[in-house]
């Protein structure tokens, strides 16, 4: 039996989700045909990490519904995602094709190159301007 609490959790979660995707909507409008600036790549990454997010904490409520413990670990956003999988000997009350577990893990590959972008971007920026400022003039 499903209780209303997580079916309203489930609820919530789906609406902050559709408030991201009405965001991407209208930052992709903007774009248009354009090249987007890094401001709005930042903010589309953000918004698709903010997607996998969402997926995960639904992933992670259906445990806690199910009174089984999230997997710990490196790898445990893997482990979980996986755990969903029609292969998988978790006993949960929802199981996913391999192709939707395959495109659930894309996005969370999206989040990691997010992440590692913009620290190498903003990191990058910070060492060119401090090594502008610091340079010694020969004149």
């Amino acid at each position: 039996m499903v209780s209303d609490k997580i079916v309203k959790d489930i609820q919530i979660e789906f609406e902050l989700m559709d408030l991201v995707v009405n965001e991407i909507e209208q930052l992709v409008s903007e774009i248009g045909n354009n090249e987007p600036t890094n401001v709005q790549k930042t903010a589309l990454g953000a918004f698709a990490t903010q997607i996998y997010n969402g997926i995960e904490n639904l992933f992670k409520r259906v445990y806690k519904h199910s009174q089984i413990q999230l997997p710990k670990g490196e790898n445990w956003h893997i482990e979980l995602i996986n755990s969903f999988s029609e292969n998988s000997i978790i006993k949960l009350p929802i199981k996913l094709s391999p192709k939707l577990i395959n495109e659930i893990n894309n996005y969370r590959k999206i989040k990691t190159l997010f992440y590692a972008w913009i620290f190498t971007k903003f990191e990058l920026e910070y060492s060119q301007r401090y090594n502008k400022r610091n340079q010694k003039s020969l004149f």
